[in-house]
């Protein structure tokens, strides 16, 4: 039986809440003021949220096994495929309503999410209207397990690994590929790098050597310092693409530190950020829905003038996080779709079923308790 460890977990609930405040901070000022506390919180969450989430869901994997197909197709392809869907309808419906084109609105949307890209470039393969969102993410997780699987196992697997950052960083500056392929390709490296820390025992090497998790934190610190722009979405490094790289990696380990605090230090806390963290997927999910249709350009001056231009981030920060929580909340207990959103579902129906089923003796097996889904 396998158990979550919470730390990881309440390291997920912190990026995932990071990933809400940095697109909070976007959208109320696509440039806060240099050393403004919103342009401070901006570095801060955009020097980890997405790294973390590629490198832990390395931690987990296991290339030497086959490409589960099948698993990986439903848990980030349909998820993708029915958020994106989502997002068509809704704001088809919202250009219906309002008549404001919902024919153009459809085939708007419809484009955007056929092409998959997680932010607007000068450089598509053929024309889009947009891009989808946070979502890209689905998709560049998606080719990164697969690519992984493809060449973990391979000679010289850290060389292979390398190049194929390199080929999705590179040609990124010629042209930018549907379905956010080349953003998959350079996570691939962080996803190895995540596998590569668990096979090396990073975390329990640090443990017993305390003093020297200054050097995560002092890298992370810099990078923050000399932060000139990091987008996994588009990969796009900033000025210094090396210490984007290199301070990403200790920014997730320095998270995941704190994290092992929070969960000893502040068991409540810990509690909460960890029930958050295990539900990332459908939180990121429900949250670019919410992102697309909340008609932000007529609330943001509102809240300005209620407010004299002081907090109007943070206020929607709190507002919309609360409001995808509920709406997550929800969708967990919407039929048949949440299997989709919600894999531990899935595992605990199979176990159920597995419970019941006659054994051989003609007796049932007992109903045990199902196991915690592993990461």
């Amino acid at each position: 039986m396998a158990s979550r460890i919470r730390y990881f977990d309440i390291a997920k609930g912190v990026a995932i809440l990071c990933v809400i405040l940095g697109h909070s901070i976007l959208i109320v000022n696509n440039a806060p003021a240099s050393g403004s506390l919103a342009a401070y919180l901006y570095h801060f969450c955009f020097t980890f949220h997405m790294p973390l989430f590629f490198i832990l869901s390395g931690y987990f994997m296991h290339p030497e096994r086959p490409f589960k197909w099948g698993k990986e197709s439903k848990e980030l392809l349909a998820t993708y495929g029915i958020t994106s869907l989502t997002v068509v309808v809704l704001n088809t419906l919202v250009a219906w309503s309002t008549r404001t084109g919902g024919r153009t609105a459809f085939r708007h949307w419809m484009l955007t999410a056929l092409y998959g890209a997680g932010a607007r470039t000068n450089n598509f393969l053929w024309k889009a209207p947009s891009s989808i969102g946070a979502i890209w993410f689905l998709l560049a997780l998606f080719w990164a397990h697969l690519l992984m699987h493809i060449f973990a196992r391979m000679k010289g697997a850290p060389l292979w690994i390398l190049l194929i950052f390199c080929i999705g960083y590179f040609s990124a500056r010629v042209v930018w590929l549907p379905v956010s392929i080349q953003s998959g390709m350079t996570a691939t490296l962080f996803v190895y790098i995540g596998y590569v820390a668990r096979q090396g025992d990073v975390l329990g090497f640090l443990r017993h050597h305390r003093y020297l998790w200054i050097v995560p934190f002092a890298v992370w610190g810099l990078f923050f310092w000399e932060f000139s722009g990091f987008s996994m979405a588009v990969n796009q490094y900033g000025q210094r693409p090396l210490l984007a790289l290199v301070g990403s990696f200790c920014a997730t380990l320095g998270i995941v530190g704190i994290c092992m605090v929070i969960d000893k230090a502040v068991p409540t806390l810990g509690k909460g950020l960890s029930l958050v963290g295990q539900y990332t997927l459908p939180i990121l999910c429900i949250h670019l829905v919410e992102d697309s249709i909340t008609p932000w350009g007529h609330v943001i001056p509102r809240l300005d003038a209620l407010t004299h231009g002081v907090a109007v981030p943070y206020v929607i920060f709190a507002v919309r996080t609360i409001i995808d929580l509920l709406l997550t909340w929800g969708l967990y207990h919407v039929p048949k779709v949440n299997i989709l959103f919600f894999p531990s579902l899935a595992k605990q129906q199979r176990e159920a079923l597995a419970a019941a089923a006659p054994a051989a003796d003609g007796t049932t097996t007992s109903h045990a308790h199902p196991a915690h889904r592993r990461h």
